[in-house]
């Protein structure tokens, strides 16, 4: 199974931005959306677009993996879900279609909510450089094709908050101390994310709390406001937090050392020992061991807490094993045990 690119990790920031992704939505002028296209409309659609994606530039990106969602597999779906390529309910119908580049650091979906949606990801926080290689690959679809856009609302979309300028950019990260030690800077810092149009969300995709170690910051909307606007916000929150989260971890390492260790090597040794664990345990775990990492504690690098934290989700330890189980969760230990040699 190929290996998501960000794995190897920015290794400057990675310990706590562990993923970052830019994602352009947009229409075909003149076209229905796809949830009220006729099959027919859809099929022209695709091909049109399909015909677009390979005449694309190789040296932005070669979309050489081609999925059509109605021929996959169940368990396929899961895994492309679980990396974040689709969404979880998405229509699986012959005129739907996944392209990937080589590491999935770009992918376009045809005909999911709207006709076309690039992505980018990858480790760390280039959220500018993300973006101008999605930009990129717009516009050389744009050269074939010419996308919906309205003078007054900006590029239409099938749901009112993507019009505008149509982007989400997001940020996921890690941040164990301030979850631990200072959960009253995290409730001021969440309100000031609404406050300038982005929402913070657990990995479950809930409104997140205080206590959680592991977020999503990710605009609101994207009507009347800029591209520019929404990427410079969020890398201002995401700067903000990422000093606050280590100012914390080099001030409470001197008051709480014992603490501090004492959370990294339980969960170190929760991994490596344990017969039974859940995804939830697994998640909180190598959060820990990624400030254990900034702390120098353990022998681990970031790559294997990356490939852990997706390799151990249900849908990758079903295709890794070949087993479909009702219960995945004794499977997970011996997988993590394995990873951590």
């Amino acid at each position: 199974m190929i290996e998501p690119a960000w794995f190897n990790g920015d290794v400057a920031i990675s310990d706590i931005v562990m993923l970052s992704s830019i994602n352009i939505v947009r229409n075909i002028s003149n076209a229905a959306f796809p949830l009220y296209c006729s099959t027919n409309e859809k099929k022209d659609i695709s091909d049109m677009l399909l015909k677009s994606i390979d005449n694309i530039d190789y040296s932005i990106y070669n979309y050489d993996k081609k999925y059509c969602i109605s021929d996959i597999s169940k368990l396929e779906a899961n895994i492309l879900y679980e990396r974040s390529l689709i969404p979880k309910k998405i229509a699986h119908n012959k005129h739907v279609h996944l392209c990937i580049t080589d590491g999935d650091k770009s992918s376009i979906l045809i005909n999911g909510k709207d006709h076309i949606s690039i992505r980018m990801q990858d480790s760390g926080a280039h959220l500018f450089s993300l973006y101008g290689m999605a930009e990129n690959i717009e516009r050389s679809l744009e050269s074939d094709v010419e996308f919906a856009f309205n003078k007054e609302f900006g590029y239409l979309t099938s749901s009112v908050k993507n019009t505008g300028c149509a982007i989400t950019a997001m940020s996921m990260l890690s941040i164990p101390i301030l979850s631990f030690f200072n959960t009253s800077y995290l409730e001021n810092f969440y309100k000031e994310c609404s406050s300038l149009g982005f929402i913070v969300l657990n990995d479950k995709s809930e409104k997140a709390n205080s206590s959680d170690n592991l977020i999503y910051i990710k605009n609101k909307y994207s009507f009347g406001i800029s591209e520019a606007d929404i990427l410079d916000g969020l890398v201002y929150l995401v700067n903000s937090i990422v000093d606050n989260e280590r100012k914390c971890r080099k001030r409470y390492i001197e008051e709480y050392r014992s603490l501090i260790e004492d959370k990294v090597f339980r969960s170190y040794n929760l991994l490596k020992s344990a017969r039974i664990i859940t995804y939830k345990e697994v998640k909180n775990s190598l959060s820990w061991l990624r400030a254990g990492v900034f702390y120098n504690l353990i022998k681990i690098d970031i790559y294997t807490i990356n490939k852990m934290f997706v390799f151990l989700k249900n849908a990758h330890l079903h295709a890794i094993s070949g087993y479909d189980l009702d219960d995945y969760n004794e499977l997970r230990a011996h997988y993590a045990r394995k990873f951590l040699g």
